[in-house]
């Protein structure tokens, strides 16, 4: 009666631990800001974790199936059932953990792919703004040097006017 309720305790103990993977896998709304590079580290985790409770219940049922072979063939049935479901289920997160790790991967390739071509976009709208620009400061620069050369022309044309004016008055 001892060694039932020691491997009943244990069997509650793993259904514990796989309902809490349950919830870590169906997702943590409080570490959204942290971002999907993450959420693969989370899924590594969690399918670690998932590995690490499959050896555990492997160990578990090795060492139970030591300790009673006794037992009849009734009781050892149902106790191979149940943990073939346990089984099952660590099966079955783990495939949902891989599938996720997947589609993660495969959004974060998307996302880099549109980064890039975006990146690529930019640098091509600038170079053209700065190809443009340089040809209007060249308009520029011409259309300053005509005026330069105007107001120079100007400027010997008011000397000349000047000199003239001088000597009207000197005569």
């Amino acid at each position: 009666m001892e060694d039932d309720k020691r491997v009943n305790y244990k069997l509650d103990a793993i259904n514990k631990l796989i309902n809490n993977l349950k919830l870590s896998i169906s997702g943590n709304k409080e570490h959204d800001e942290l971002g999907e590079n993450n959420v693969i580290v989370n899924l590594d985790e969690i399918s670690q974790k998932i590995t690490e409770l499959h050896e555990m219940v492997k160990a578990e049922f090795d060492e139970f199936e030591n300790q009673h072979k006794s037992e009849s063939d009734e009781t050892q049935t149902l106790l191979n059932n149940r943990f073939d479901k346990i089984d099952a289920k660590l099966d079955s997160i783990k495939a949902a953990v891989d599938s996720m790790k997947t589609t993660i991967g495969n959004k974060l390739d998307t996302v880099n792919s549109t980064i890039n071509k975006a990146n690529t976009d930019i640098v091509a709208a600038i170079n053209a703004m700065k190809a443009s620009n340089d040809t209007k400061n060249d308009a520029i620069i011409t259309a300053l040097q005509g005026l330069v050369t105007k107001v120079n022309q100007n400027t010997n044309n008011i000397n000349s006017l000047n000199g003239r004016v001088d000597a009207l008055e000197q005569a």
